[in-house]
């Protein structure tokens, strides 16, 4: 009799963990089942019924969508106009290393030392920033700018380095401007490249005519190239001016060059950089465009 009441206890017992499981298993899966039904044939329809019932703001409504269907007007979906789109590239910066002579309130005194200057064979240039300051020599690196300093203490005992920075210029352009914006910053790339390479030249230069010829020669037909790459795409109206301004830096840095193939003066090479990177101090901080 025991082993019968057991017996069933047991069977019992089992048959109630049986149900326990199949409780655990099944209703989460059917709530599940249910939960996705509902979202699928309910929830999702009114929400998207909503979404056309309201166009977004500025967007044609759906009457309007439906008379130009009837025009026979096809309105191609997510169209973009010219004016919606615009996107920015970005005109390198530098960090300059700038042998500075001179400081004034006035810029007729600050020409006067320019002018002064350029008789002692240096082409320096003016730079506005918190009165008008006096710059013998630029250079991308504190090491050559500790090196020309030395010659230029001679004339100036007062010159000092003083460091500059030309920002990152973020310029915005439109649709029609992508493939050209794409050989601008390429063109850009090779510049710098150029001015590292004369700032690094005058640093390492020891003096002879054999070391200038070869390097300008090679500078020379870098901006050359540059230059005719810039020219080979036109530029819409909203580009002229920064590929004008972007031409002028190079005219500037390659005259000088190619003054010192017929006269192979040392210090022209040092004038090139400056002129070079007053222009581009210019182009990159101007706010035309």
């Amino acid at each position: 009799m025991r082993l019968t009441r057991n017996k069933m206890r047991q069977e019992y017992r089992k048959r109630k963990i049986g149900f326990l499981m199949i409780f655990a298993i099944v209703l989460p899966s059917l709530s599940i089942y249910l939960g996705y039904i509902a979202t699928k044939f309910y929830i999702m329809p009114n929400l998207q019924s909503k979404e056309i019932s309201q166009p977004p703001e500025g967007g044609p409504s759906l009457q309007s969508v439906k008379k130009d269907e009837e025009k026979g007007e096809a309105i191609p979906t997510g169209q973009i106009s010219q004016e919606a789109f615009a996107n920015t590239f970005e005109l390198q910066g530098l960090d300059l290393y700038c042998v500075q002579v001179g400081k004034f309130t006035a810029i007729e005194n600050a020409q006067t030392l320019l002018k002064e200057l350029k008789n002692k064979g240096m082409e320096g240039y003016i730079h506005e920033q918190d009165g008008y300051k006096v710059i013998a020599a630029a250079l991308l690196d504190r090491e050559g700018a500790d090196q020309a300093i030395q010659s230029i203490r001679i004339h100036y005992p007062d010159a000092y380095v003083a460091r500059m920075n030309i920002p990152v210029r973020a310029v915005k352009y439109t649709k029609e401007d992508v493939k050209y914006v794409l050989v601008l910053q390429q063109q850009n790339k090779r510049l710098i490249h150029v001015f590292d390479k004369l700032s690094t030249s005058i640093k390492e230069f020891k003096g002879s005519k054999e070391q200038i010829n070869p390097l300008i020669k090679e500078n020379v037909l870098e901006l050359k190239s540059i230059k005719e790459e810039i020219n080979k795409i036109t530029p819409s109206k909203s580009m002229e001016k920064i590929t004008a301004g972007f031409l002028k830096t190079i005219d500037a840095t390659l005259s000088t060059l190619e003054e010192m193939q017929q006269d192979g003066q040392a210090v022209q090479l040092q004038n090139s950089l400056n002129r070079g990177l007053y222009e581009y101090f210019v182009f990159a901080t101007s706010n035309t465009y």
